[in-house]
């Protein structure tokens, strides 16, 4: 019997089996730890929210500052790697977002999972089928959208996974 080709899943399953454990996986199932939380100023407390909060200020009690500006400086730097590697398309009128940009990508993403529309370029429609007024009053194209959401990040890329998550722990943004 042949050798299964590199990079094709092995047919039985001891071999498949043997075959993860050479690529470094495990079939052992690890107990999960439960983390405990405790009562502090960092979680946001119900009684501390405006009775007459609209969404948009209940939005920004979870989400502050702190996250956006990870969020634009990560997507950013991912929209440079992109550019780097792949000259051309879409990418190359590439400007960087910033905070007013990254809010109303925010937005519409968000909308786009409450308001259904077979296609994302529904939303940006004039057609009275799917025509929604909020989708327009936020003012960004579709293209600018597209570019955001293939370049939206969190992490860096040019460091490790161990060490994004020490440094996004120690600047307390994760």
């Amino acid at each position: 019997m042949n050798a299964a080709p590199t990079g094709t899943i092995p047919p039985t399953e001891r071999r498949m089996k043997e075959h993860d454990e050479e690529n470094g996986w495990s079939y052992d199932i690890q107990p999960l730890v439960r983390q405990i939380f405790s009562n502090s100023e960092n979680f946001i407390q119900t009684e501390n929210i405006p009775e007459n909060a609209d969404v948009f200020t209940i939005f920004r009690l979870l989400v502050d500052d702190n996250f956006f500006d990870l969020v634009i400086e990560q997507t950013n730097l991912y929209a440079e790697q992109l550019i780097a590697n792949n000259s051309g398309g879409r990418l190359s009128r590439w400007r960087p977002v910033n905070k007013e940009e990254m809010e109303k990508f925010m937005g519409i993403y968000l909308l786009t999972g409450i308001i259904r529309f077979p296609t994302l370029k529904c939303y940006w429609k004039k057609d009275p089928i799917f025509y929604h007024p909020l989708l327009h009053q936020i003012q960004m194209s579709y293209n600018h959208f597209i570019a955001i959401l293939r370049c939206w990040h969190f992490v860096d890329n040019t460091i490790g996974k161990e060490m994004s998550i020490i440094a996004c722990i120690k600047s307390n943004q994760l």
